[in-house]
């Protein structure tokens, strides 16, 4: 969070630093720009450490604003955008069928299993 922060990148919530104990993530937005960062996999349902692992084990790597860093492989992608699609919203939550539809058209070889 204070790397997004140190490049531009404003938190949807004010206190930061105690945003782990009370959230699953935050949003952030810079100029027309969004990325949701998160450090639960699921709302309110922490993952056991062995699931943790497997998420990390199975993340591609990538550089972001010349970071080293990682993003969940294409099918755990799938996975936590449906569990987006789901879950109550103000929002309407049909935005994230286009995100769904996005992953598997980018993904050809999904590990549908």
């Amino acid at each position: 969070m204070e790397l997004l922060q140190g490049l531009g990148w404003v938190p949807q919530f004010i206190n930061v630093p105690r945003l782990a104990e009370a959230t699953h993530g935050c949003h952030f937005r810079k100029g027309d720009g969004h990325l949701d960062l998160h450090w639960d996999f699921f709302h309110g349902r922490p993952l056991r450490e062995r699931e943790r692992a497997e998420l990390w084990q199975a993340a591609t790597p990538v550089v972001a604003a010349g970071q080293p860093t990682r993003v969940l492989c294409a099918a755990d992608q799938l996975l936590h955008t449906c569990e987006h699609g789901v879950r109550y919203n103000e929002t309407p939550p049909f935005r994230w069928l286009a995100d769904a539809a996005h992953i598997v058209r980018r993904s050809p070889d999904l590990d549908w299993d």
